[in-house]
Formats: C-alpha cells, sequence, structure tokens
C-alpha cells in the first residue's frame, strides 16, 4: 500500500533502515499466537527508546494510519493483530530492552516495555528478591504486554495479577505526547491513577515504554504437593485446610482433570506420578520467604490432615527441587499438549467466584453432554482465584471435522450464570468483543468508550480491539 511505503520512507529517512521492517520479513509481526492478519502489506516500526517512539509518531501525523502495539506476541486473544480497517504500522517494542534500575531497598524495578518477563524474573532473582508475575508465555512476553493485557498465570493466588505489580508507567499516546515517569512511588494520591487505568486497556488507550514494578522478598524455600481428589468440592475444601495450614505461604493451587491429564499422557507431553489414575488432581504449592518458617513441616502437616479428613484419595509430597519441579512438569505439560495438538480444538478462559467453581464444571460438563457429545472437556487452570481453562477436543474414538463454536458461548453463559466473567486472563482483543458487549452493561460500555476517546481522539491506536464489531480482515487460527 502507497501510504504503508511513505511510513516507511519517513521513519527510515529520520531514523534509518533499523527501525523499519517490511515484505516478508513483517510478516510473523501481523498477530499473536491465536490470530493472524490478512492483509498483504505490513510495516513494522521498532522504536529503541521512549523519544524515538514519541517522534515517530508525530512524523507520521499528518497520515491517514492506525498504530498496532506489539510486545512479545504471546497473547492469545488478537490483541496485537490489526484488523484490517485501514493501513496500519505495527510498532514493536522488541528493541527497548533495559532495565533502567533496581533498588533492593525500596524493591522495585524500572524496566522498559520489551523486556521479556523471563529476563526480568531473573534480574530479580540476582538482586536477591522475586518478581510476583509469572505464567506460561514468560519466556516470550514482554513487559508492556503483561501489563496491557494485565496478565495472570498460576501465582495469582498470592501476588495478584499484572497490575497489582505496578507503582508506575510511562506511556506515549497515540499524537506522541509521553505521559508518566514510571514513577517509584509506593504512595501517591494525587487525582486519577493512569498508569492503573493503561494497565489492561490490551494497547487501545496509549503505548507503554517503561513500567515500575513491585519486587518480593526472595523465596528461601519451596514446597509442593500433587493430591488426587473425588471432585473439585473436595479440592476446595482441601484448598481450605491448605490456608488454614499453611497461611499466605501458598502461592499456586492447580486443578487438572483427568481427562486433562489423559490427554498430555497422550501427546507424550506429561503423566502424573501417582500410580492409579484420579478424575481430579489438585497441584498446591507454598513458599516461605522468611529461614524461620518450616514449610516443610507444615506440608507433612497438611498431608496428614487431609487423609485424615478423608480429603484424598493419595498423594505426593515433593523430596527435592527435582521433584517439585517434576510436579509442575505435569501442570505445564498439560497446557503444552492442548498447543501441540493439531486437530479440533475450543479453548476458553472464564472465571467464577471460587466458591462457585464445582458448579461452574458441572454446568460445563453438562452442557457438553447436550451440544457436543463428540467432544470432551479438559479442565485445568488455577483453582485459588476461580480460574479454570476448559478446552473442549475430539473424543480418541471420533475424528469430527470441527467442534461447535457453540460451546464457547455455552462456557461463557454458565459463567455469566454464576457471575463469572467470560475473560479471566487473556483480555478481550479480537475474540471477546461479542462476549464483552453480552456481559458488560450499556452504561459501562460507554464510559469505556468515552475514555478510550479521551486518550485516543482519532481512534487511530489498536482499533477493532475490545470495541468495534468484527470485520472479517482477521483469520481465526483458533480460539481461547
Amino acid at each position: 500500500m502507497r501510504i504503508l511505503e511513505e511510513a516507511a520512507g519517513r521513519l527510515t529517512g529520520r531514523f534509518g533502515p533499523s527501525v523499519v521492517v517490511t515484505g516478508a520479513e513483517a510478516r510473523p509481526y501481523a498477530g499473536d499466537m491465536m490470530y493472524r492478519a490478512t492483509q498483504a502489506a505490513v510495516c513494522v516500526f521498532r522504536p529503541d527508546s521512549t523519544r524515538m517512539l514519541s517522534d515517530g509518531l508525530k512524523a507520521l501525523a499528518d497520515l491517514d494510519l492506525d498504530f498496532v502495539p506489539r510486545g512479545g506476541g504471546s497473547g492469545l486473544a488478537g490483541g496485537a493483530t490489526p484488523d484490517g480497517t485501514r493501513a496500519s504500522i505495527i510498532v514493536s517494542t522488541e528493541r527497548m530492552r533495559a532495565i533502567r534500575r533496581i533498588d533492593p531497598r525500596g524493591r522495585l524495578m524500572v524496566a522498559e516495555a520489551g523486556v521479556v518477563l523471563a529476563e526480568a524474573q531473573q534480574a530479580a532473582l540476582e538482586a536477591g528478591l522475586q518478581l510476583g508475575l509469572t505464567h506460561g508465555g514468560a519466556g516470550s512476553a514482554s513487559l508492556g504486554g503483561s501489563i496491557s493485557t494485565n496478565a495472570g498465570g498460576a501465582n495469582v493466588l498470592r501476588y495478584g495479577m499484572a497490575r497489582d505489580q505496578l507503582l508506575g508507567l510511562e506511556a506515549v499516546l497515540p499524537c506522541g505526547t509521553v505521559i508518566g515517569q514510571a514513577s517509584e512511588l509506593w504512595k501517591d494520591n494525587t487525582g486519577y491513577n493512569l498508569a492503573q487505568l493503561i494497565a489492561g486497556a490490551e494497547g487501545t488507550l496509549a503505548f507503554v515504554t517503561a513500567v515500575t514494578l513491585k519486587l518480593r522478598a526472595g523465596a528461601k524455600d519451596r514446597q509442593a504437593a500433587l493430591f488426587a481428589v473425588s471432585s473439585p468440592a473436595a479440592a476446595l475444601d482441601l484448598l481450605a485446610l491448605s490456608h488454614e495450614t499453611l497461611g499466605e505461604a501458598i502461592c499456586a493451587a492447580e486443578l487438572m482433570s483427568g481427562d486433562a491429564v489423559d490427554f498430555a499422557a497422550r501427546m507424550d507431553c506429561a503423566g502424573s506420578p501417582l500410580e492409579d489414575r484420579h478424575d481430579w488432581l489438585l497441584l498446591i504449592e507454598a513458599e516461605a520467604t522468611s529461614r524461620f518458617f518450616d514449610l516443610a513441616g507444615g506440608f507433612e502437616a497438611l498431608l496428614e490432615e487431609a487423609f485424615e479428613q478423608e480429603l484424598v484419595h493419595d498423594g505426593v509430597l515433593a523430596q527435592s527441587e527435582a521433584q517439585r519441579l517434576g510436579l509442575w512438569h505435569l501442570r505445564e505439560g498439560v497446557a503444552e499438549a492442548m498447543d501441540l495438538h493439531r486437530g479440533p480444538i475450543l479453548r476458553t478462559d472464564c472465571s467464577v467466584p471460587v466458591e462457585a467453581v464445582p458448579k461452574f464444571v458441572a454446568g460445563v460438563a453438562e452442557g457438553t453432554a447436550a451440544k457436543a457429545p463428540e467432544a470432551f472437556a479438559a479442565f485445568f487452570g488455577h483453582l485459588g482465584d476461580g480460574n479454570i481453562h476448559v478446552n473442549f477436543l475430539p473424543r480418541p474414538d471420533i475424528a469430527p471435522a470441527g467442534l461447535p463454536g457453540a460451546l464457547s458461548l455455552m462456557v461463557e453463559d454458565v459463567a455469566r450464570g454464576l457471575s463469572g466473567s467470560v475473560s479471566a486472563e487473556h483480555g478481550i482483543g479480537l475474540h471477546k468483543r461479542d462476549a464483552l458487549a453480552r456481559m458488560k452493561p450499556a452504561a459501562e460500555l460507554s464510559l469505556m468508550a468515552r475514555i478510550k476517546a479521551a486518550f485516543d481522539p482519532g481512534g487511530r491506536l489498536n482499533p477493532g480491539k475490545i470495541f468495534s464489531a468484527p470485520t472479517g480482515a482477521a483469520d481465526k487460527e483458533g480460539s481461547e
């Protein structure tokens, strides 16, 4: 497209050829793990600083262009995919990789948006601290993307979502104006918290360029155990006992159905260390940040009490770091199996109040039997925060051409009926726009649209995400 050629020429002339990617080399930038754009022309702008991004946006201000922020491309809802309504510049933060400052006494890190989450985690560990955010995409997800999508993960139970790690944020408006200074203040009550508003906005309000993140005390010990339970209700009883025994030390409680574990084994991704097959498994992990806390003793007491109360059928307590990692290999292997599956699959990301998890599972199972007897629902996810992922797969003895999309709608309806959410941690992006419109009252959607207009009056920043109807410009390679 001629307008993209003009934009690429201006950026190259101003900053040099390294800042622009076009043609076939730009293709990998045009989407995330689930969605890919179909338009023929793609132009990528790769600034290496906040100043360069600001100047670049100002240099393109008179062109009829949209801008699509992109982090590590690990999203699952199409949030980094151009919607095709107008010519788009993809703005990648991959060159903004500086960790500007780590303050061990203030327990904070200031880092640029393109820093990969795993790199930030390692830097915190080297300072004797830890970053409270971790999730399955840590090896590729950027800090800017994680904050922009308010990413979740396995330890939300203890540390919260991505925005709960945020102290301050530096960003650039689509007009090129820089706002925020990645503040290092733990307390600042001076009006609206714009950083928290931009966090979770999925790149529709501003470009995140740097963040100040809270750091936590480093773990002195970690312990994990895998329990076999009869049902999600029994898993909740066990989690309650775990809280009573281990208190705030618990950082993860991951529930897996027997069908999900069986599928991971069939895909050669992982297998259960327990001798027998069980309908439900619960992985509980806790960490001690003080050398005076007897975490191993606490877990032994938990295991003994759980058997005495007949809450569990079987269980194994990790006796070494290698065994602890082996238990996590099972949990991660379940998710990996879903990623490796090349046949029909439908994925969901809903949440319900924690106490409603058993009703959620039962409702989804009932709906699956009614709407798609050729499929089975594999349940796995974060019991402690009510975010149980449901992946639908063909039954092993059946090979359907596809799975009915009505299954996703059914899961969302079950969640909403239990006062839940249609998106727990993956965001809205392209994929959940219709679901959001069903879930949110009109007054709230109108207010969100007005906030968007205040930040981006021209509607140029990541259009088609969250609000507008599908345009047909993006091909869905999967669903989440």
